[in-house]
């Protein structure tokens, strides 16, 4: 995990290592989400060999923990873009951004933040997807298009 001190200087936690990089982390607990929505017959994750109607790429743009005097922050940016791959066109593209108060100027607080901040980016992608893919819909429909 990155962390900032002093401006434009960045450091790295040195003893303390994530299960996994902060994108794949994220990746996951997006398919976790859209797979619980409801919004889309099946979630795929990577380049399966299927027909699809949409893909969501996503691009971790910053993660980092800044520390000021007794206390630190976490800045989360992440960029998505929605295609729809049957008009292989751009339906939309968002950069969301988060800052977090941590409970105190270590990385298991930074941790605790970033988890929090994920979160608020999980709900927003929700309701980003929701209005990205609103036009699809059939009108008089209840359900979602069974073939998204």
């Amino acid at each position: 995990m990155a962390y900032l001190q002093t401006p434009r200087h960045i450091e790295y936690f040195s003893y303390h290592e994530w299960i996994d990089t902060p994108a794949k982390m994220i990746a996951s607990m997006i398919e976790s989400r859209l797979d619980g929505l409801d919004m889309f017959a099946a979630v795929l994750s990577g380049s399966p060999d299927v027909r699809a109607d949409f893909r969501l790429d996503s691009e971790v743009k910053s993660l980092l923990q800044e520390f000021d005097a007794n206390t630190s922050r976490i800045d989360l940016a992440i960029k998505v873009s929605l295609v729809d791959l049957s008009r292989r066109s751009l339906l939309n593209s968002k950069t969301f951004t988060y800052e977090e108060a941590t409970a105190g100027a270590n990385p298991e607080a930074g941790v605790a933040a970033a988890n929090r901040a994920a979160e608020r980016f999980l709900v927003d992608l929700s309701g980003f997807l929701a209005e990205s893919t609103a036009a699809f819909e059939c009108p008089g429909e209840t359900d979602p298009a069974p073939n998204r």
